[in-house]
């Protein structure tokens, strides 16, 4: 794994989302996509509560780091309710791809999500549409050789 897995935890999170039947007609991408098209998931590019376990013997340490998910979306004409229950479904699939494999295909020991965040509101100064998003935060612990 070298001194990291967080670019593999990354990559199998991208490619276990970008499989998933419960987000087709989804955009999904490692990093903020540059054109931002209606529905979205993205694996972010950061990680963050970095840190390696000194405290081990052998050839290697233990990581643990939070990488997150955004789930993004504008409806025009929509309601606050309905972007709230679009964005809930996509990431209730975020959830259970999670949850379906918590080693991300041996890109780690254990995953799991240990928070999030939402905020919506109006997309536009006219109010045409709606925006939400939610930051879904995917706790990691591996072990990497150093």
């Amino acid at each position: 794994m070298g001194w990291t897995s967080a670019w593999a935890v990354q990559d199998a999170l991208v490619a276990g989302l970008a499989a998933a039947d419960g987000l087709t007609g989804w955009g999904v991408s490692f990093g903020q996509p540059a054109r931002m098209a209606d529905r979205l998931v993205w694996v972010g590019e950061a990680a963050a509560r970095w840190t390696h376990d000194t405290d081990t013997t052998g050839p290697g340490c233990g990581e643990t780091l939070q990488v997150p998910v955004v789930v993004w979306c504008r409806r025009t004409g929509g309601t606050a309710l309905e972007v709230r229950d679009e964005v809930a479904g996509a990431a209730e699939t975020v959830a259970a791809v999670v949850a379906a494999d918590r080693t991300l295909g041996g890109a780690c020991v254990w995953s799991q999500i240990v928070g999030a965040e939402y905020e919506g509101g109006p997309g536009d100064d006219a109010g045409r549409s709606r925006e939400a998003a939610l930051v879904l935060r995917v706790a990691v612990t591996a072990w990497v050789g150093v």
